[in-house]
């Protein structure tokens, strides 16, 4: 449904068909590829189902991009820490800004697959109470239609011997 909403108002490059549990990784790297690859962005916002608790989902807007400026960061704020790196502290932030990138998707995919199955066992469960409702009213009519033959029986048969 949200694809068709967002066909009505935007175009869509591009959709997963596929979307399974084999596949979230996949198309994590797809994502995160196509982000990163295409700097034209100003913002990258993400439209993703997120489970509220097991029998509500709520559909929520997450800003993936812009990534807070890797530049901003000098050696000055950590001459405090007793850390030493051996990298450049440019090269850390750019490593951990898309390890942060990557996993930010990663857990928008997964947590909208567990929206979808939590919706699906929900729409299971009811066909199946539904179903249970049904076979009971059939059963309680079955129950009813054979009383009714059995007594109307009975009746033809008692007045069988009154007549006799």
């Amino acid at each position: 449904k949200l694809i068709e909403i967002a066909q009505r108002k935007i175009v869509i490059d591009h959709q997963v068909i596929k979307f399974t549990p084999t596949t979230i990784a996949e198309i994590s790297n797809y994502i995160f590829d196509f982000v990163t690859v295409q700097n034209n962005f100003n913002e990258v916002v993400c439209l993703s189902n997120n489970s509220k608790n097991f029998f509500t989902h709520i559909t929520e807007v997450t800003q993936i991009l812009p990534i807070p400026a890797i530049n901003k960061l000098t050696e000055t704020e950590f001459s405090n820490e007793p850390y030493v790196w051996e990298q450049p502290l440019a090269e850390v932030a750019k490593t951990l800004t898309v390890n942060q990138l990557k996993l930010n998707i990663y857990c928008l995919l997964f947590d909208s697959l567990i929206a979808e199955y939590a919706a699906r066992f929900r729409s299971m469960d009811n066909a199946t109470r539904n179903a249970n409702d049904l076979l009971e009213i059939t059963e309680r009519q079955y129950r009813k239609v054979r009383q009714a033959k059995i007594t109307r029986e009975l009746v033809e048969l008692s007045a069988i011997f009154q007549t006799k």
